[in-house]
């Protein structure tokens, strides 16, 4: 499955950066996104999730590590990207912003994306 990890980070110590490991130990195909658009565990990372090749393979997953100022921003071209789901992280939560995911089709879930990999729940 294709996840795009909005608000990656190079950072161990970083939940963004645990989860994208996590996610890579269970078989996804990660795609980190951040302003710097750093590779990150040997992933190529990008500044937007524009610039994702998902011709083959669409986007099944975006899951959210920016506080809802800084993901409100970029709101519009996630929803370009037409992700099945967003997970949006604690402390990334923003009713506005999931309102308009809904309304585009796109099922919104608030959840930790590292503890749903440990449930089996992702």
């Amino acid at each position: 499955m294709n996840v795009v990890i909005l608000g990656a980070s190079d950072k161990p110590e970083r939940f963004a950066y645990k989860a994208q490991k996590k996610l890579i130990a269970f078989g996804h195909d990660t795609f980190p996104v951040s302003l710097s658009g750093k590779d990150i565990l040997d992933r190529k990372g990008f500044t937007s999730i524009l610039e994702i090749p998902v011709e083959e393979s669409p986007i099944h997953t975006a899951t959210v590590y920016l506080n809802p100022g800084h993901f409100s921003g970029i709101v519009d071209d996630v929803l370009k990207a037409k992700p099945t789901r967003i997970i949006l992280n604690p402390g990334t939560e923003s009713a506005e912003i999931e309102e308009r995911f809904r309304q585009a089709g796109v099922e919104v879930v608030r959840d930790c994306t590292l503890v749903m990999l440990d449930c089996g729940t992702f």
